[in-house]
């Protein structure tokens, strides 16, 4: 199997296990160091999900704090 194809597997699969099995990839991947290129892909994967995951809650954290303000100026306003 080419190193590109083995890479990518492992990415798909650390993004999947980041997805629906946090922990177990938590607990795999300290163990793990990126000896191949399909190891290498799944921590990539993992650090890829992991880096969306947090771009979702500053967005929805970010979508909050303008609720709040808009809320604060409408009770100013009244």
């Amino acid at each position: 199997m080419n190193t590109e194809i083995k890479y990518i597997e492992g990415f798909n699969n650390g993004y999947l296990l980041a997805e629906h099995k946090p922990e177990l990839l938590k607990n795999i991947s300290k163990s793990l160091k990126p000896a191949n290129e399909y190891l290498e892909g799944v921590l990539d994967g993992k650090e890829q999900k992991e880096n969306e995951r947090v771009n979702e809650q500053l967005r929805d954290l970010n979508e909050l704090r303008g609720k709040i303000h808009q809320a604060i100026n409408l009770r100013a306003t009244a």
